[in-house]
């Protein structure tokens, strides 16, 4: 299973402490959008009993990420 996204500076141009910290150590950061995907997903199961298609769901999130501004990179399916 491959993470969502790869190590982006998105995190770190976020402004937090922690997270600037942590980047001046050199601990890379990853996109979160993989788990709000998948928690989604999961959801989406619970609720109405049917297979929701991850790949296709993170792929639509990775579309409004970036037309959002938010600059996703690297692979988006597992």
């Amino acid at each position: 299973m491959r993470a969502f996204g790869r190590r982006t500076s998105t995190v770190t141009r976020s402004g937090r402490p922690l997270l600037r910290a942590a980047s001046a150590l050199g601990c890379p950061g990853l996109h979160g959008g993989g788990m709000v995907v998948h928690q989604a997903a999961a959801s989406f199961r619970l609720f109405t009993k049917l297979e929701p298609r991850a790949s296709h769901m993170l792929a639509d999130f990775a579309d409004l990420a970036y037309q959002a501004g938010d600059r996703v990179r690297g692979s988006l399916v597992r």
